[in-house]
């Protein structure tokens, strides 16, 4: 279950870069680049911050296993 939480986690943030990133490439030949670019950071920020919360979440399902024992 935790594994599955943290390879989930890790697949939702590779995915994420690259549905931004391929048709970023396209867009930005058609609109402004310096908007592209910031909802670009901004999405990546999202998904760090995601995985980066996914593994804390990790790490506490870890420490309550320890403590349970």
């Amino acid at each position: 279950m935790v594994k599955f939480l943290f390879v989930a986690s890790l697949l939702f943030w590779v995915i994420a870069v690259v549905i931004l990133f391929l048709p970023g490439q396209i867009v930005f030949a058609e609109t402004e680049s310096r908007v592209m670019s910031n909802v670009l950071i901004m999405f990546i920020m999202a998904s760090a911050i995601f995985f980066a919360l996914t593994l804390i979440f990790f790490y506490i399902i870890q420490w309550l296993g320890k403590v349970k024992e």
